[in-house]
Parts: C-alpha cells; structure tokens; sequence
C-alpha cells in the first residue's frame, strides 16, 4: 500500500485521539509540530532497524588520496546512506569508519546500508506505522502538554515497533552461522543466523 506523509502523520496522531491533517502546511498547531518534526522522526525509525524497505546495496570504488595513516584507501559513504550493515562480510574486510567515510585496505567496497527514504510511497505498512507511531509520541507533550497522553503514545510507539520489526523479519531467509569445532563439539546442530 501506498502512504504519503500526511497518511503516516495521521497515523499516529489518530492513535494518541488527535484529529488528522489534511496537509502538512495546514495553519494548525497539529500540522506545523508534524511538518517540523517529521523527517528527523522518519530517519530515525528507520536507522532503528534493517527495514527491508529501505536496503540499498552499492559497490563503492576508492576515493583519490589515502588516509593520511593507517589505511590504503578512503570511500566515500553515500549521501542517503542512514546506518551501515555491512562492509564487503564476503571478504571480511577490515574497515573504519570516519567522517563519513569508509577507510579500508581494498579496492572497492561491497556496501549494504539503511537508505533514507524520502518519498513514504516506499514505505511498507510497518515501517510507515512506526514512524507515524514516533512521530505521534514525540511531538505527543507539545501537542496536548499531558504527560499521560506522551506515556500513552510511547507505549503505543513500542507495540508497534515491536510487531513492525517482527512482520519484516519474518520476510527474510533463515540462514545458519557456522560455528566454530569447539562450539560444534558441544552442540548437536547450529545456532543462530547470518547477515548476508
């Protein structure tokens, strides 16, 4: 399903008892709290979890000029890029990462990041939820100035979020880590997953 941001917006607010919007410049206290605050909450969420949603992968190549120590090679992060999940793992590649850069000793870099996804088309029902959900508890005091009502609303931020989080896992593959002899010997089968 598609969402725009009022619909996320209005998400949430419907949650806490608050009247929706019909747009974010609407001239009401309820649609400027949710125009200033919306993207910090948006980015946010989603730096909160792997959201299937907003997975991107990219191949980096190096930047000209090393790192004046330590490190071979500098790559730029990308400008959409919210969170890093995994730097070249096929490889196991060691990397730092400083002023949003990449510092590593390789020639390109596989990169699978968190996105920030700015048309909330995009969006799937949970990750759309939430942040509606988020937005709602926290501009929730602003709004109302009740204590109660911002409670409210984080406790409703937190079984969504929770449900969200659990729905999109459950899209992935399950894949199985590899254990080391030892913990072998001691185990009848593996445990656990890996991130591919």
């Amino acid at each position: 399903m598609a969402h725009s941001d009022v619909e996320v917006c209005n998400a949430g607010l419907i949650a806490i008892g608050a009247k929706p919007i019909m747009s974010l410049s609407d001239n009401v206290k309820t649609a400027r709290l949710c125009k200033n605050r919306f993207e910090h909450c948006r980015d946010a969420v989603l730096r909160m979890h792997p959201w299937n949603c907003a997975i991107k992968r990219v191949v980096l190549s190096p930047l000209v000029g090393a790192p004046a120590f330590g490190f071979d090679a500098r790559f730029q992060i990308p400008s959409d890029c919210l969170r890093v999940l995994t730097v070249s793992p096929e490889d196991d590649v060691e990397y730092r990462i400083e002023s949003n850069e990449i510092l590593a000793d390789e020639s390109s870099l596989d990169l699978k990041y968190i996105r920030q996804v700015v048309n909330s088309a995009e969006l799937d029902e949970g990750a759309a939820e939430s942040i509606g959900a988020y937005l709602a508890w926290k501009i929730a005091f602003s709004l109302t100035e009740s204590a109660t009502v911002e409670q409210i609303a984080e406790k409703n931020f937190e079984k969504t979020f929770k449900r969200a989080k659990t729905h999109d896992a459950q899209e992935d593959d399950v894949v199985v880590i590899e254990t080391d002899t030892w913990i072998g010997a001691r185990q009848s089968e593996p445990i656990g997953r890996s991130n591919r």
